[in-house]
């Protein structure tokens, strides 16, 4: 049984070794969440439900050997960390695509707007329109 907690150690080093500095964290916590309830099941099975969560148990093999809760636990928090950051990594480039688009957008009126200055102070004519920003 000693063989057996070592590679679930090294499993779950391997694991966060995945993941850069910053989202360490984030996947220590959901294992940590996972094996809580994956421990909560397996006493719910045993001592209160009997038979009622089966499919969940042999889900997470947890039954009366044990073992499966570990490994289930350690692929769920790669797999739901993974998720999380590729939705953080998106909804950042979201965000500075919009906002390069705003840029963009702003830097445009002023081209436009000095273009319309220029050409009026080179025909003599009186320019009174406020600049974009004072709109």
């Amino acid at each position: 049984m000693e063989r057996n907690e070592t590679d679930h150690r090294s499993a779950v080093q391997e694991a966060v070794a995945l993941f850069p500095e910053g989202w360490r964290t984030v996947y220590l916590i959901m294992l940590g969440l996972l094996l809580g309830m994956g421990l909560g099941l397996a006493v719910l099975e045993e001592f209160f439900w009997h038979g009622r969560i089966e499919f969940a148990v042999k889900i997470l093999a947890v039954s009366r050997h044990g073992g499966g809760i570990a490994p289930v636990s350690a692929l769920l928090a790669v797999f739901f960390t993974e998720v999380w950051r590729t939705m953080a990594l998106l909804s950042e480039k979201l965000r500075d695509r919009i906002r390069n688009q705003g840029r963009a957008q702003e830097s445009s009126k002023w081209r436009e707007w000095l273009d319309r200055y220029e050409d009026a102070r080179k025909k003599g004519k009186p320019f009174d329109e406020p600049p974009p920003d004072r709109r």
